[in-house]
């Protein structure tokens, strides 16, 4: 019989990584609209800097969202093969690891795509500052 506790543990992690996913949604849409007012120009076009770090910054969202979702989906599994008696509790520990690991290469790859957004964006300042042409 499953462990009535450790369901509920389960349970609340995957709840925890769905509303997490829902709330990256949100940020990404008004983020998105947010930057684009930003530096839009008058023809509502942007710098190349600018449309690149814009790029790079809808994959970072991209990949924030799959971190989020591959979670989420990865806690459920684990949940639903406990309840289902098709995992001994002595294996969670070992599976729970594995998704956070899958979790830092998503954090990984989105720090250097944070980094790419940041130097696309300085890029475009020092050109208006004159220091790049």
């Amino acid at each position: 019989m499953p462990d009535a506790a450790l369901l509920d543990r389960l349970n609340k992690l995957y709840t925890r990584q769905s509303g997490i996913t829902s709330d990256v949604a949100r940020q990404v849409a008004f983020g998105a609209a947010a930057i684009c007012w930003f530096f839009k120009t008058d023809g509502l076009t942007f710098p190349q800097p600018v449309l690149a770090a814009l790029v790079t910054l809808a994959v970072y969202f991209l990949v924030d969202f799959l971190q989020y979702y591959q979670n989420t989906l990865r806690y459920h599994s684990l949940y639903l093969d406990y309840r289902e008696e098709r995992l001994d509790k002595a294996c969670i520990p070992d599976r729970a690891e594995q998704i956070q690991a899958a979790s830092a290469v998503f954090f990984h790859i989105k720090l250097v795509l944070l980094l790419t957004v940041y130097g696309c964006i300085a890029v475009q300042f020092f050109r208006a500052w004159g220091f790049v042409s």
